[in-house]
């Protein structure tokens, strides 16, 4: 019996994939040059933290003589400019189609909870924004540990069973704490991920059909397979959808 559903945030709850990608450009944009080396950055950490992806495009652009040196001063101003942007956009940000309908149906049948990668501060607000903090149990962002840290602190203090759980997510660092913890895994199919049916068993195309998916016949585990692009596959999209004319 499924007792608790476990929400990603950006691309499952809200279409905000791409305007956290745009938001690099916005809070560098003031640095000559800075676009390719944005680019390039995004393309090869994929699915990284934001401090590591600012850490990285702010070290390229003192080598190619955009910025001078003094990296923690300036890790932390971009770190905010990134945050801010974020913020701004995600606030006007339209909702995956179906997700308040499904949160409000789920709240009334189990534990609901968002886990995902943002700083808790951002994350609580762009929740409570959206009017959406009354239906979660908890809501855990970046400062509260990795994505399978807040699960498993989710399991322990919640009292749960990781069959008990689903995750729903839209990354293969979604599926893979799924699998690591062996909860089962709802995956959003968008243009962000190479999910197919033979790497995720319940794959929906928005949270319209998700109650339905969840209290039907039950889910399956997540298969073993992650379904990842090889590392230039992986480049070579990312570089299509950021790099512009």
């Amino acid at each position: 019996m499924i007792k608790a559903v476990v929400f990603d945030f950006d691309g499952v709850l809200v279409d905000s994939n791409q305007l956290k990608l745009d938001a690099y450009f916005t809070a560098f944009g003031g640095i000559k040059g800075s676009r390719r080396i944005v680019s390039d950055v995004l393309a090869e950490y994929e699915g990284k933290r934001r401090e590591k992806i600012i850490s990285v495009i702010l070290e390229r652009c003192i080598e190619a003589n955009a910025l001078k040196a003094g990296m923690p001063v300036l890790a932390q101003a971009y770190i905010k400019k990134y945050s801010d942007a974020v913020q701004k956009a995600i606030s006007g940000a339209r909702e995956i189609k179906g997700a308040k309908k499904a949160v409000q149906a789920l709240c009334k049948k189990c534990l609901l909870f968002v886990d995902s990668a943002t700083p808790d501060a951002y994350l609580k607000a762009a929740v409570s924004s959206r009017k959406l903090s009354s239906y979660f149990k908890g809501i855990y962002g970046l400062d509260s540990g990795s994505k399978a840290d807040n699960v498993r602190l989710i399991l322990r203090e919640y009292g749960l069973s990781p069959s008990e759980v689903v995750f729903v997510g839209d990354s293969n660092s979604d599926l893979a704490c799924a699998k690591e913890l062996n909860t089962h895994f709802v995956g959003i199919k968008n243009r962000f991920n190479d999910f197919n049916r033979k790497t995720v068993t319940h794959l929906i195309l928005n949270l319209e059909r998700l109650p339905e998916t969840i209290t039907s016949t039950g889910c399956s585990k997540t298969r073993k397979a992650l379904g990842r692009f090889p590392r230039s596959a992986q480049k070579c999209r990312l570089q299509r959808r950021f790099r512009k004319p």
